[in-house]
């Protein structure tokens, strides 16, 4: 559970999160036979559980009255029969926006972690994955030494470890592509093996060569 509490001072106002998430889809005719990802303001269930948007999906929700509100993202993991779950109940989220909560106006420079090319700009840019910036208001990113690697936005860079058995994604097709497997009298189906990667990003959790 990600929660926080803000101050709405004027409106109109407004949430906007881009957020990515892979999860067991629903075997049920409720949320509650679902895993995936819901967002609540103030108790109200705003976004209903999402459970399979494999790409980054930007959402917007508007807040109505000025005031302090609750803003509450949930990942939901039921306890349910192994045949049913997918490899990876995760969700991620990025690029947060909040419009009414403050007035000010005054220039600021870019924090750690982004750039701006040009003096005056309205807008920072982020460092993009493999990139850092550990500084306030400048005009590049750093590329990050060999055998470390960070993600978008990162004032650091991270030593990358050597890859294990438990850095093995495992993803399981739908249950549906099962078959009879006669000599066994079993039913199976197809796994997919691969490295975990950090979510939503190319960027690897591990070094599988070692170095």
């Amino acid at each position: 559970v990600l929660h926080t509490v803000i101050e709405v001072v004027r409106l109109p106002a407004m949430i906007e999160f881009t957020y990515f998430v892979d999860a067991s889809p629903c075997f049920g005719t409720t949320s509650r036979h679902c895993d995936g990802l819901s967002f609540y303001i103030d108790n109200d269930e705003t976004m209903t559980t999402q459970s399979q948007q494999l790409t980054w999906q930007k959402m917007t929700f508007s807040i109505e009255n000025v005031g302090f509100h609750s803003l509450r993202w949930q990942m939901r993991i039921t306890d349910v029969d192994d045949s049913q779950a997918a490899a990876s109940n995760k969700a991620a989220l990025r690029s947060m926006v909040l419009v009414g909560v403050e007035g000010n106006t005054t220039c600021a420079p870019c924090p750690p972690g982004s750039f701006s090319p040009t003096q005056n700009s309205s807008s920072c840019t982020l460092c993009p994955e493999f990139h850092y910036q550990n500084g306030s208001g400048q005009s590049q990113c750093f590329q990050c030494p060999n055998g470390t690697y960070s993600l978008m936005g990162s004032s650091r860079c991270f030593t990358m470890r050597k890859c294990g058995v438990g850095d093995l994604l495992k993803h399981l097709d739908d249950i549906s592509t099962c078959v009879h497997d006669a000599a066994r009298n079993v039913y199976v189906r197809n796994e997919t093996v691969g490295w975990l990667h950090h979510f939503g990003y190319s960027v690897p959790l591990c070094d599988k060569y070692g170095n």
